[in-house]
Formats: structure tokens, sequence, C-alpha cells
């Protein structure tokens, strides 16, 4: 494997951690139990959606 790949590699899997907590922690203040205070519902929603984008974009890297 060059370094290329592996450089891929290791963005791609950061990429799918990162959205899966997104995901997570989004899924929890939105349809949880959790009282999160104040927040602006259009940015948790977002996020929470583009927790989604992150692991896809992570899973479907293209093979090099």
């Amino acid at each position: 494997m060059t370094a290329r790949h592996l450089s891929v590699s290791i963005a791609a899997g950061v990429a799918v951690a990162f959205g899966l907590a997104t995901v997570l922690s989004g899924g929890r203040a939105l349809f949880g139990d959790v009282d999160m205070g104040a927040v602006v519902s259009f940015v948790l929603w977002f996020n929470f959606l583009a927790g989604f984008a992150y692991v896809l974009s992570g899973g479907c890297r293209p093979l090099l």
C-alpha cells in the first residue's frame, strides 16, 4: 500500500468515526430525553444530517 492509499484510508476512517459520533450525539439531542438547554434547532438538524454525509463520504471513497 502506498503512502497515498494509506493517507486516504486514514482520512476515510476519521470521516466515518466523526460522522458516527455526530449522528449519535445529534440523535440523542433530537430524539432522546437529553436536555440540551438552549440550542438552535436548524444547526442541530443540519449537523445531524451532515453526520450521514460524513459516513457516506468516508465509506464510499474511491479505490485509487
